[in-house]
């Protein structure tokens, strides 16, 4: 009697050990594509960077040619109408 109940409580903790096991091993696997997807992430925010700092800068030299363009105008303006 006393053997029986010895063994069912000992495959009743393997069960619980498999089950903490399998649930362990999901968790660590889910860990991993945490981390895999944490890296991913950390490099396209690298890549999203250096695109808006390539915009910015390209924007800002835009700025600079327009300027220089619209006082290129206005001169061209200023003699058109000197011409007249």
């Amino acid at each position: 009697m006393k053997t029986a109940k010895l063994r069912e409580e000992k495959e009743l903790l393997d069960r619980k050990l498999n089950a903490d096991s399998e649930a362990q091993k999901n968790l660590e696997e889910n860990l991993q594509q945490l981390r895999n997807r944490e890296s991913e992430l950390n490099s396209q925010e690298e890549q999203m960077r250096a695109r808006l700092e390539k915009i910015l800068d390209n924007s800002a030299k835009n700025k600079v040619g327009l300027e220089n363009l619209k006082k290129e105008l206005r001169v061209m303006q200023d003699k058109h109408r000197d011409s007249k």
